[in-house]
């Protein structure tokens, strides 16, 4: 192989290899919202919520950690998952009762097959007086929801 030939295929393996790298640089910061943890989702919505830096993941006397409280004194917000439903349910009850506020519980929808957990959610917090909110992270905005208790 003579060495013309040998560089022209080096310089054809470069572009190659760059363009892949290019590529999974682009796909991994386009999917970066949809990897974020429930931590970081915290963060990153709670001023849309009415909470401060300060009133995030704060610790109680029982050793436990609140993921928010409203700065208006209301509200014990319990952050997980849609499909972590019923563990936030009871959370956001245990938080209200440790901290004399009302019991709120903020699902965080991944894809539209997780609102099934949402309406199983919207049944028990109905009974229990327990406000919802939905956060698409899909598309990074809030969800409106009917019934009782939704959206105040």
């Amino acid at each position: 192989m003579d060495l013309r030939r040998y560089k022209k295929m080096l310089a054809g393996g470069t572009a190659c290899i760059c363009w892949l790298l290019f590529m999974c640089t682009a796909t991994c910061a386009q999917d970066t919202a949809s990897k974020k943890t429930e931590t970081e989702w915290v963060e990153h919505i709670a001023k849309d919520y009415g909470v401060s830096k300060a009133n995030i993941e704060v610790g109680l006397a029982t050793g436990v950690r609140c993921d928010m409280l409203t700065d208006d004194g209301r509200f014990a917000v319990e952050v997980d998952w849609a499909m972590k439903w019923a563990e936030g349910i009871g959370q956001s009850l245990y938080y209200a009762e440790c901290t004399n506020r009302e019991p709120a519980l903020l699902l965080l929808l991944k894809k539209s097959a997780d609102r099934k957990y949402i309406d199983r959610a919207m049944v028990v917090c109905a009974k229990y007086n327990i406000t919802v909110w939905v956060f698409n992270t899909s598309t990074a905005k809030k969800e409106r929801l009917g019934g009782h208790g939704a959206n105040e």
